[in-house]
């Protein structure tokens, strides 16, 4: 009696087979079945897209939605880049996804990657650069450097650790994390392209962010939330900080209580909290509590709300909904102006 093979199947049976199988298991059939692996692809099985780890010592690709990795760790680094270009190219064939992150454990990792450019991914959608070494020189600078230059990154650039790049595109993505700002200066802030930024580690004075912020007053920047975390556990002073902005607390007549992200940011939700707003209280997806923030607006009218935190300081701005809200409740109530309860 013949074996038993699951390509065999007729048309039905086989596909509700193949539905209950896992991402390893359709991996390995469609390895094997030329047949089976067309199927597959015509059943475009959701995995949510792959995430890649390459570190010094560990190599991984996972599947962002199912319980499904795999950890390549073959002879040499080389050998794995190889291993991780082919696999990837089957996964993505096979799936009909890209990839959604790619992180890097360190700068070495930039460069063997870099060395063998015909292996490296042109985009994905999140890039994720981890340095744990200080004070490299700056041969290996230059190596995150062309990796940033190199992919083209969709949505966000994570810069972990005490890593850094100079190149511009930073500051051209959606979401942006840099885990060590060191000194900002102005000049820093003024680049930012970016809707959500976090900067961890910050070194900078009240002067700075007053004048960033007297800057963003005049502008159309489509920052939307602006996350800045003390290096020294110090924190800055509101009156020195919002002085000239004409800031108000916070009047329940004007705004909501509570900031959401507007809604081209709910696909993204979780990667945000996880990589571009980590560690906080609230959750993006409850609303930030902006009770105790100052409001000022924006020289085209739109809201601007500024809080104070230990060791923190944050920048919210409105949507042009809430703007336009505001109006139609003014024209309401028939008065052009709002009263303050107390200003800086």
């Amino acid at each position: 009696m013949s074996a038993f093979r699951v390509a065999d199947l007729s048309f039905l049976p086989l596909k509700n087979v193949l539905r209950q199988m896992s991402i390893g298991e359709l991996i390995n059939f469609s390895v094997d079945s030329p047949k089976l692996q067309q199927f597959i692809k015509s059943m475009k099985i959701p995995t949510g897209g792959f995430s890649v780890f390459l570190g010094a010592h560990d190599r991984m690709i996972k599947s962002d939605q199912q319980p499904w990795g795999y950890s390549f760790n073959k002879s040499t680094i080389e050998d794995d880049l190889t291993f991780f270009h082919h696999g990837l190219k089957h996964l993505e064939n096979l799936f009909k996804v890209s990839l959604n992150t790619l992180s890097f454990g360190s700068s070495y990792m930039a460069y063997k990657f870099l060395e063998q450019e015909e292996k490296m991914p042109r985009s994905c959608e999140y890039l994720i650069i981890n340095e744990i070494s200080t004070g490299l020189d700056e041969f290996w600078q230059h190596q995150k450097d062309e990796l940033v230059e190199s992919i083209s990154v969709e949505k966000g650039i994570v810069l972990s650790g005490e890593a850094w790049s100079n190149s511009d595109k930073i500051y051209n993505v959606d979401y942006l994390f840099v885990g060590h700002s060191g000194n900002m200066a102005l000049t820093d802030l003024l680049q930012f392209n970016n809707r959500i930024v976090f900067l961890d580690r910050v070194s900078t004075s009240n002067q700075t962010i007053r004048n960033f912020l007297q800057v963003l007053k005049k502008s159309n920047s489509q920052l939307e939330v602006l996350t800045i975390r003390d290096s020294w556990e110090g924190s800055w002073d509101p009156i020195e900080v919002l002085e000239g902005l004409n800031a108000q607390e916070w009047n329940p007549e004007h705004r909501p209580q509570k900031f959401f992200l507007n809604s081209s940011h709910s696909k993204n939700l979780l990667k945000i909290q996880q990589h571009f707003y980590p560690k906080q209280k609230d959750s993006l997806a409850n609303g930030i509590d902006l009770a105790e923030a100052y409001d000022f607006l924006r020289d085209d009218g739109v809201r601007v709300s500024v809080l104070f935190g230990e060791a923190k300081l944050q920048v919210f701005v409105w949507s042009q909904r809430e703007k336009k809200l505001e109006r139609k409740r003014r024209r309401s109530r028939g008065l052009s102006e709002p009263a303050a309860k107390r200003s800086c």
